[in-house]
């Protein structure tokens, strides 16, 4: 070859690392170089079929509607994480039953294809066949909406996850230096007692001039308040506190309190990995980062932490979402003897 001219490349082919694709019809081109010959024919045979007919349905198909509904203020006012599951959805019932009349959609044909799922999908799936349905009548393409009469299938009763116990995190704490990387995830999501997925966007620009720390939450959009650096309530847990402020300064003063070694942001599953993997390393089975939300709701119960303070704090809209961990707290509290509460009470202290 002439010095100077470079291989043609052939069009219309996405290359990520050592692996091709072609770019219109998302096909994995064979492991070789591009002008081989076999990589040439299988470029021309993907690129000879041109870009995949999508159809957006007749107008007043459920396709129709669900692509009209998808661009709508309702559905983009929903918070990112309930827009994901929400959009999963209305893809599946775009492609099972697009072709059909919105307006023809009953309550048997919703109840037929939730009977098809498993109690947790079918939850879901129900509420995007509410989100669908609101719309279309809103919109005028529907006359009465065939899903407020549904109800949700009943999941079997469980405990879900399991909160962690004071063991729990003195094991983690054991296995775990305070510089580490991990103990600080378990620490944050044990005080901060949120999701997963604030959990990964918590930093330093949430904490306000008055001490506290102060996020939206994804998947409600509703607010959340938890103390930093001010002075912490009488109810609060001192000692988690005092570990969680060890473990920052012990690891530098980047703006996200959860990184990577490169200082970019952690995705929401992998920390939850993370937390689980590290449990099992400090011999416990069966923890999640869920697990720390419900244990803080729990400590805060057991403290004597106020309903509102409760709400604030773990970002609940309403006190029966913290009802239950008061009077759990208030069963166990029935049974303590005098001396036992005094003791509890030092302990806190």
């Amino acid at each position: 070859m002439r010095q100077g001219i470079r291989p043609v490349k052939l069009p219309r082919v996405n290359r990520v690392g050592r692996y091709r694709y072609h770019r219109v019809t998302g096909a994995r081109l064979p492991a070789l170089p591009e002008t081989h010959p076999d990589f040439v024919a299988a470029w021309a045979a993907e690129d000879a079929k041109g870009a995949p007919q999508r159809t957006r349905g007749k107008p007043g198909s459920i396709a129709a509607t669900c692509g009209a509904y998808l661009k709508s203020e309702q559905y983009l006012g929903l918070s990112s994480a309930y827009r994901r599951i929400i959009r999963r959805n209305i893809d599946e019932i775009s492609e099972k039953y697009g072709d059909a009349p919105m307006s023809g959609v009953l309550d048997r044909h919703i109840e037929s294809d939730l009977a098809k799922l498993k109690p947790h999908p079918s939850r879901q799936r129900l509420k995007a066949w509410r989100q669908l349905c609101t719309w279309a009548k809103d919109a005028g393409l529907i006359k009465r909406d065939p899903s407020i009469a549904i109800k949700a299938k009943r999941a079997p009763k469980t405990e879900g996850h399991v909160a962690w116990t004071k063991d729990d995190i003195a094991k983690v704490r054991e296995k775990w230096p305070i510089d580490s990387p991990r103990r600080l995830a378990v620490e944050l999501a044990f005080w901060t007692g949120c999701r997963i997925s604030d959990l990964v966007t918590l930093n330093r620009g949430m904490v306000g001039s008055d001490g506290v720390l102060t996020f939206r939450q994804a998947k409600t959009g509703g607010l959340a308040h938890v103390p930093w650096s001010c002075a912490l309530p009488a109810f609060a847990d001192v000692e988690t506190h005092r570990h969680l402020m060890a473990c920052i300064e012990a690891q530098g003063g980047a703006m996200l309190y959860l990184t990577t070694a490169a200082g970019k942001p952690r995705s929401a599953k992998a920390v939850d990995n993370w937390i689980a993997e590290s449990a099992r390393e400090a011999g416990l089975t069966g923890r999640s980062a869920h697990g720390l939300r419900k244990a803080r709701l729990t400590d805060l119960a057991e403290r004597g932490a106020p309903a509102l303070a409760m709400m604030s704090w773990g970002g609940h809209e309403t006190l029966s979402e913290v009802q239950h961990y008061i009077e759990a707290a208030n069963r166990k509290r029935s049974i303590y003897g005098v001396e036992q509460e005094q003791n509890m009470q030092k302990a806190r202290s």
